[in-house]
């Protein structure tokens, strides 16, 4: 599922983005008032899990 894709090196982001709903994984950004990118959290089927609680390699950078 979500692990083999965010393994993969040198995926744009609308590479990630449409890997990961192919796989029926839901993305939402979180954006801060400034407009940046500040987290990112993972929907599947009914379960919601923000990246940071899967660990370092889910967290948005």
């Amino acid at each position: 599922m979500l692990e083999p894709i965010i393994y993969e090196r040198k995926l744009t982001l609308q590479e990630f983005i449409s890997r990961s709903e192919q796989a029926g994984i839901s993305l939402l950004f979180n954006q801060a008032s400034t407009g940046r990118i500040s987290g990112i959290t993972y929907f599947i089927n009914d379960f919601k899990i923000k990246g940071q609680a899967l660990g370092n390699r889910f967290k948005w950078a």
